[in-house]
């Protein structure tokens, strides 16, 4: 087992909106595991009237307060480019609650099923090692904290949902 990168392409909306997270095991028997190391909208953040914004130019920057600066392709994605660590932090601390989450301070907003024995839980490897008898490979090299599912048609019934909390159709670009 290994981490597989995943992107879905949302789409403009004019609205505000949740985004749902939803397994199904297709009526598998056996138990499988679904981890979700990080979670970043990008490019969703605009303003109407500058939608020339919306998809940043490779050459826009970001000011660290120290010097230099880096590309707005590279701010808020849970690595620091600046030389000090917390100056993309404000500017990432100000997206909406639940569209940037590393999952190392909780939930971010998200809501994890309708139920009181839903299958997920924010976990990381050192917690896992003492309750789990499964730990795959990919989750053992894993740093921090990870949204866990472990899913065994018994606790699911072969479903497991995870909601965001309302985004915002769009926020000014430049103030986030």
């Amino acid at each position: 087992m290994k981490w597989k990168h995943l992107v879905a392409q949302i789409g403009r909306i004019e609205r505000p909106f949740k985004i749902t997270l939803v397994y199904s095991n297709c009526g598998a028997q056996e138990v499988g595991v679904l981890a979700l190391g990080s979670l970043q909208l990008r490019n969703c953040f605009h303003d109407k009237e500058n939608q020339d914004h919306f998809v940043y130019d490779k050459g826009s920057t970001f000011p660290c307060f120290h010097g230099g600066c880096v590309s707005h392709l590279q701010i808020c994605e849970f690595n620091s480019d600046c030389p000090i660590k917390e100056e993309e932090g404000v500017r990432c601390d100000s997206l909406p609650e639940g569209s940037h989450c590393s999952f190392e301070e909780g939930l971010c907003g998200w809501t994890l099923n309708e139920t009181a024995a839903s299958p997920w839980s924010i976990r990381g490897f050192s917690e896992m090692i003492q309750e789990d008898s499964f730990v795959g490979s990919t989750l053992q090299a894993t740093g921090g904290h990870f949204l866990y599912m472990r899913a065994g048609s018994t606790q699911t019934s072969g479903m497991a949902k995870a909601y965001s909390t309302s985004l915002p159709a769009s926020l000014a670009t430049e103030d986030y």
